[in-house]
């Protein structure tokens, strides 16, 4: 704990030597605007409390590539859409509901979720894909909790979410996921929800960076459990491996802060801009600017931006208390501006040879996703609520 309230300390020294030094010497002379009114922003959001549902995207790479961990990922879906969560039949698909406008992946958490029949594949007996095994290694189950309320889970995962009020928890053990604590290299669990924006022809002008006065993030998270698994590998290598180098529990937003080329009409670059609103090392977290490369197999090789956690929690609004213990079933808001510190995060990557052609002008906000990536062995639940992406257009700004 003594090393937790150290670092709450130097944080405190950090923000204000980084504050220093990316001050514009010319703001001063620039008129200063009052804030929006909050009438002038525009979510960002549509469908905000799922009630469309989610597509299911397949468990991509896998930590050991066990046939389990492989199955469904390239199997045939004669209806071409994927498996759609919409509270239907089983919990499936709802033709009435339309298209979904969130997706929930499910990135190497072992066991799929995803199936588009829901044909539950016998691992033991290693089936082939197109047997329906009258038993369910995976325990996938769909359960109406109310009217509005639905619950999706496996072995290693679930999703609650109320559709009248657009929270949701996400719950995900990796006491399921992992064999053996995670080696340097290998893929880690993630389960999350995600969202894209203007993907189609021109992208709207709410998710014009340089359009905006004001971008916002604002969303209230609870932390409801965490465990450690360390304890209970068989071995003492095993129980001793923690590393906090390697191995963490993190919840995260990310906005995916894009490039687009009006002359063909598509996006050429991107970047991560990232919220950590949870880690299980730190009581904060500094400012962290680096790239997505060679940690695993599918690192996307795309400049990571993420800003500090005091810019958004403070000691009497963190997940933590300040002696450094977890706060568990205490909702905590975040309400952050992020015009700032994406211009700094575009600095940082193209000062480091990323985003070499992109221009602040063209830059968009065109997806999100929130959730957990978890690369140590670690069972996390969190609830969130009230998530939204806020802009407020300046005309003179979007002026071309």
């Amino acid at each position: 704990m003594k090393c937790k309230r150290i670092f709450v300390c130097l944080i405190g020294v950090c923000m204000m030597l980084i504050t220093t030094a990316c001050k514009n010497p010319d703001d001063g002379n620039k008129p200063v605007k009052p804030p929006p009114e909050e009438s002038e922003y525009t979510s960002l959001f549509s469908d905000k409390t799922f009630k469309k549902g989610f597509t299911v995207r397949g468990l991509g790479n896998t930590i050991y590539d066990d046939p389990v961990e492989t199955f469904g990922n390239n199997k045939t879906d004669p209806t071409g859409r994927g498996t759609r969560f919409q509270y239907g039949a089983d919990g499936l698909e709802n033709e009435s509901l339309g298209k979904p406008e969130w997706n929930l992946a499910q990135w190497a958490t072992r066991y799929p979720i995803h199936d588009w029949s829901n044909a539950h594949y016998d691992a033991r007996k290693n089936d082939s894909f197109n047997s329906r095994p009258t038993e369910n290694p995976f325990d996938y189950r769909y359960t109406v909790l109310s009217a509005e309320q639905y619950l999706y889970e496996n072995r290693s995962k679930f999703l609650m979410v109320d559709t009248k009020t657009g929270e949701y928890t996400l719950d995900l053990k990796t006491s399921e996921c992992y064999k053996t604590p995670r080696k340097d290299g290998e893929e880690w669990p993630h389960w999350i929800i995600e969202k894209h924006f203007g993907r189609d022809g021109t992208p709207p002008v709410e998710t014009k960076v340089s359009a905006s006065k004001s971008l916002r993030v604002k969303m209230d998270v609870r932390l409801d459990a965490f465990k450690s698994n360390y304890a209970d590998y068989p071995t003492d290598a095993e129980r001793n491996a923690e590393n906090p180098v390697r191995h963490s529990a993190m919840s995260v937003f990310y906005l995916y802060i894009s490039n687009y080329e009006p002359r063909t009409g598509s996006f050429t670059d991107m970047l991560w801009f990232g919220l950590p609103v949870f880690d299980n090392r730190y009581t904060f977290t500094t400012a962290q600017s680096f790239p997505d490369v060679g940690s695993k197999g599918s690192a996307t090789e795309k400049w990571i931006y993420n800003i500090a956690t005091t810019e958004f929690f403070d000691l009497n609004n963190n997940l933590y208390d300040a002696d450094g213990k977890m706060i568990l079933d205490q909702w905590k808001s975040i309400d952050v501006e992020l015009i700032p510190h994406i211009k700094m995060a575009l600095a940082e990557a193209q000062r480091n040879g990323y985003m070499k052609n992109a221009k602040w002008e063209n830059l968009y906000v065109n997806g999100m996703y929130n959730g957990f990536e978890v690369p140590g062995s670690y069972d996390i639940r969190m609830s969130y609520k009230n998530m939204d992406v806020l802009s407020a257009v300046d005309d003179e700004l979007n002026e071309d």
